[in-house]
């Protein structure tokens, strides 16, 4: 039979911060790895023994902050089923002492796993709750998701002709030719001979591959066919990202 010692490194040494809890819907902490302590910006002995919406309560000042009401909706149905629940991305602001000896609330977004866990005769004894940190994933998806809505902002209101190009002007996304070019909804192949004047292909294919070297701006006036199968100019410029497509 393996030592306690043996559980306990192996407890400890889990990159996934974990903590043992009581078998109840206010649950009180057996147990934390390391891992957790350091997630939580806490001491082992600021949690150990307490009350878990103690040691973790909802911020008063925050009327968005339902961390702790849905940690213990999932709990609640570990104790009624018997089975593990995962939680969908959460926002849970924690305690978090400062330099100062102040403890403000700092916002933090988590995924959970809660495990019951049994005995040998299959009584539930304690669950075991384990979070995943994922606040710097959210904060990017919000911050993309806010650009996406300023561009998407910006065509409605602009008069230009706007689009995505992929790094190697192999396809488009999204142009809106507003009547004067073809418009498009989704990636799709880019034919220079579906768009620009015949004379301008060959200084075109030129200024795009100086563009795509470089990483700099596209900017070259042009003829291209217009919707109505006319030709007309354009003024760029555009701008060469160097991320990929997807």
């Amino acid at each position: 039979m393996q030592s306690s010692s043996f559980f306990e490194s192996v407890f400890n040494g889990s990159s996934a911060g974990t903590c043992i809890l009581t078998a109840s819907p206010d649950p009180i902490i057996l147990a934390v790895n390391d891992a957790f302590v350091q997630g939580a910006s806490r001491t082992r002995e600021d949690l150990v023994g307490r009350l878990l919406f103690d040691a973790f309560p909802e911020s008063p000042d925050d009327v968005e902050d339902t961390g702790a009401a849905a940690l213990r909706a999932s709990l609640v149905r570990v104790l009624e089923t018997g089975t593990a629940q995962a939680m969908p991305a959460q926002r849970y602001p924690i305690e978090v002492p400062q330099g100062s000896g102040e403890v403000c609330y700092e916002e933090r977004y988590w995924s959970a796993l809660n495990t019951p866990i049994f005995d040998e005769n299959r009584q539930l004894i304690c669950v075991s709750h384990t979070t995943t940190d994922i606040t710097d994933q959210v904060r990017a998806e919000l911050a993309l998701r806010e650009s996406e809505e300023r561009l998407r902002a910006y065509i409605v209101a602009t008069s230009d002709v706007v689009y995505r190009m992929s790094p190697d002007w192999k396809y488009m996304h999204g142009l809106d030719g507003r009547g004067i070019l073809k418009t498009t909804t989704e990636w799709a192949e880019w034919k220079m001979e579906e768009y620009v004047h015949p004379d301008e292909r060959e200084r075109s294919r030129a200024a795009i591959e100086t563009a795509i070297r470089q990483k700099s701006v596209f900017d070259l006036e042009h003829r291209v066919l217009r919707a109505d199968g006319t030709y007309g100019w354009v003024i760029p410029p555009f701008l060469e990202h160097a991320k990929s497509r997807g």
